[in-house]
């Protein structure tokens, strides 16, 4: 978790999001690689939202404000990834229509819970 904040502080960008008793109920952060090369690049993006508020927009709303602060404020940035499981298709769909296009996909990288493998889908957002 310090490693999460401590890289999104420093060259990454990252948002809560509340409900209206000021409760965190979901969270996006994203950082560049410390290589240089990469320096152009939000990686690693992750997004968690409440279990009780998924399916309500929270997802689509940070996503969009993240996409959106990156292209207005990190004019550095021209790329964002992320990876989502093959089984995750409302995440997958959710990712298209924001504007991430699936650039390919790591077979067999997740192991689930019961042993079954399945791949991971690398996405990104490329600043037009």
């Amino acid at each position: 978790m310090t490693h999460f904040i401590d890289s999104t502080l420093a060259s990454g960008l990252g948002f809560v999001a509340m409900d209206e008793v000021n409760k965190v109920i979901g969270e996006i952060h994203a950082y560049t690689p410390d290589v240089y090369c990469f320096s152009h690049v939000l990686s690693n993006l992750t997004i968690a939202v409440a279990p009780g508020y998924q399916g309500k927009g929270v997802g689509r709303l940070l996503l969009n404000t993240f996409c959106k602060t990156a292209e207005e404020q990190r004019s550095d940035i021209t790329r964002i990834e992320l990876f989502a499981r093959e089984s995750n298709k409302g995440a997958i769909s959710l990712y298209q229509s924001l504007g991430f296009k699936i650039e390919g996909s790591l077979t067999k990288r997740i192991k689930n819970q019961d042993g079954s493998l399945e791949s991971d889908i690398l996405m990104a957002w490329i600043r037009q």
